[in-house]
């Protein structure tokens, strides 16, 4: 069985056409009061949510499988998101609505 992550790797040189066309960052607008930090976006890709949300001052990782998707975030928005697998993210649990900081 080929692993999800080759799927991913393969696809990230062309992923900025299906990321411009398919995420509504205005949708992202519309919720953005609702978000509270710290937010982890799993499955960041290319880091278009990440980064959005770092510009309005969130507080955000992101996590990807893919280790071409992780290169892609850094090298077009200078992002250093995290390889990781969903079921088994490098980072603690947080309370509801909280986070021990």
């Amino acid at each position: 069985m080929t692993p999800p992550s080759n799927f991913w790797d393969a696809l990230a040189p062309y992923h900025s056409t299906v990321e411009n066309s398919y995420l509504d960052l205005p949708s992202l607008d519309g919720i953005l009061r609702d978000i509270h930090p710290p937010v982890l976006i799993v499955g960041a890709g290319q880091g278009l949510i990440v980064a959005e949300l770092q510009k309005n001052g969130v507080r955000c990782d992101g996590v990807d499988l893919s280790s071409e998707m992780i290169r892609y975030a850094k090298l077009r928005r200078g992002l250093d998101l995290i390889q990781a697998d969903a079921r088994a993210t490098p980072f603690g649990q947080c309370e509801s609505r909280g986070h021990p900081d």
